[in-house]
């Protein structure tokens, strides 16, 4: 599995980022959407990026799923 996203995914895992959404998600319900967004037919995963390169100093900001509305959470 490609590891890039997972861990702003885990990151955005907190009561605080999820309180919309139910609360925060069990291990493999994340390992599982991550698998989802790999998967996209028809929309985009898209990783917020705050600099170029992780090992400059850049680091990953959130993400946006653009496209399909039936792409459940």
């Amino acid at each position: 599995m490609v590891e890039v996203g997972l861990e702003t995914l885990h990151r955005q895992n907190t009561p605080e980022m999820t309180e919309h959404l139910g609360g925060p998600e069990p291990e493999q319900a994340i390992v599982d959407r991550h698998r989802r967004y790999l998967r996209l037919d028809g929309g985009e995963m898209l990783l917020v990026r705050l600099g170029a390169d992780p090992v400059d100093g850049g680091c990953d900001m959130g993400t946006l799923v653009l496209g399909d509305p039936t792409l459940k959470r």
